[in-house]
């Protein structure tokens, strides 16, 4: 676990906040779930599974960014990125709430927390670290532990960025060049708080979004599949043999199966007919539920073997648990909105690789 938040708060500083503007929308690097796929050789991606054990197996049916992150929860962190390395700090931050743990601690001031060939690291640094640690990872380390993983985390930026200091990097142009990008970042992504935040978190803009949310929601069927990959046509043939004999598909899967379903019986949870690959498609739209495919599916140099737990059709979410999709939809209808006032502004001139002129693309190749 301490590795885990340790690495986690090294791609946070790395990666600028690990915030990214993608596609016109706010998007976070860290994802809270990602879906599971089912390993299905040629199948750029695999199938996107929910698993049974989340949300009932119902996947958030959304044509907006794919992230689980609200755009506003850009607000709950600094603006900034941790300045540990520096030691600049502005002081503590409400993240004091997560390092108490629950106890009350009253703490005078911005004492020093750590000490590196005489240059301090103040209590204030190491909130800001923590303000900026993922959800996930906030949820999966007991509270009295957060502060002290985090001090260890700082000292050891101070230790690397001191060197790297001593080697002359922060004078590099590769270092300047990065640094330059991550500036720009940083003022996108204030502007896109300050512009849009009041518009995002509005209430009556949340309802009119989620009115269109239902408007374009298209229901689809999710199958709940069972799965079975073998990786050579001699070990196909006796899976084809045992279900051929009745035996049980998840016993079979549990035995034979190479995919990492396999430790649960073949389950990969439902998953919706369009994120399945076309052979896929075919060999299981005839299936009953409780029915399997006998014979195998070659794809590339695996063979597949499914079986239809059970079928549903997506319903729309509801407005509550649709929060933060909504509020990514309006933050990228806002974004667009005022890209277009602002080029419309500006003298805006495009060229291809060849330096030839080129023409703005259109919305639908420019869609994220």
């Amino acid at each position: 676990m301490k590795r885990e938040v340790v690495c986690a708060v090294a791609a946070l500083v790395s990666t600028n906040c690990c915030y990214n503007v993608w596609g016109g929308a706010l998007k976070k690097s860290f994802e809270k779930n990602e879906p599971k796929q089912i390993e299905i050789e040629g199948h750029k991606g695999g199938a996107s599974a929910e698993s049974p054990s989340a949300s009932g197996g119902q996947s958030l049916p959304e044509p907006a960014s794919s992230s689980q992150e609200s755009s506003t929860e850009a607000t709950r962190h600094t603006s900034e990125p941790a300045s540990v390395a520096d030691g600049n700090a502005s002081g503590p931050s409400a993240a004091q709430q997560v390092v108490s743990g629950g106890h009350a601690k009253k703490i005078i001031g911005d004492p020093v927390v750590a000490r590196v060939n005489g240059k301090d690291i103040r209590r204030s640094q190491v909130l800001k670290l923590i303000a900026q640690l993922p959800p996930a990872v906030m949820h999966s380390v007991p509270p009295d532990k957060v502060f002290e993983l985090l001090r260890e985390q700082a000292l050891r930026m101070k230790l690397i960025v001191d060197q790297a200091k001593k080697a002359g990097l922060d004078k590099s142009k590769e270092y300047i060049e990065q640094l330059e990008l991550v500036r720009q970042e940083l003022l996108m992504r204030e502007y896109m708080m300050r512009t849009f935040g009041p518009r995002v978190s509005d209430e009556s803009a949340r309802k009119a979004a989620y009115t269109r949310y239902l408007v374009e929601f298209k229901k689809e069927i999710q199958f709940q599949l069972y799965h079975i990959m073998v990786d050579s046509e001699e070990k196909a043939k006796k899976v084809q043999d045992r279900l051929s004999n009745g035996d049980d598909f998840s016993k079979v899967a549990n035995e034979d199966s190479v995919a990492s379903s396999k430790t649960r019986g073949g389950e990969e949870g439902y998953v919706a007919v369009s994120m399945l690959p076309p052979v896929v498609k075919s060999a299981i739209v005839m299936l009953k539920d409780g029915e399997s495919t006998i014979k195998g599916v070659k794809i590339e140099n695996h063979w597949h073997f499914f079986k239809v737990g059970g079928r549903k059709e997506t319903a729309p979410v509801n407005f509550e648990d649709a929060r933060n999709m909504l509020e990514q939809r309006i933050m990228q209808d806002e974004m667009s909105k005022e890209l277009d006032r602002l080029e419309k502004q500006a003298k805006v001139e495009r060229y291809n690789e060849d330096g030839t002129p080129a023409t703005k693309p259109s919305t639908d190749a420019t869609a994220g």
